[in-house]
């Protein structure tokens, strides 16, 4: 299946305010991107943007550096 997504014509981008999620989701190679906004964060319950943004920054940057 994998195969397949990356042979679409499209990119596909996670969109998701989990940490862990996101961490996954950037691990997979069909994944070109990924968002997120103050609604999502709102619906788990997150009220400091910047403090995530950077988390996930660093997550996806030190997944990344393995590469």
């Amino acid at each position: 299946m994998t195969e397949r997504l990356l042979d679409l014509p499209v990119k596909i981008f996670a969109d998701g305010a989990d940490l862990q999620g996101i961490a996954e989701l950037s691990r997979q190679p069909y994944i070109h991107g990924l968002t997120t906004n103050p609604t999502l964060m709102r619906k788990v319950g997150l009220t400091d943007y910047e403090s995530f943004a950077k988390a996930v920054l660093e997550e996806v940057k030190s997944q990344t550096d393995l590469v």
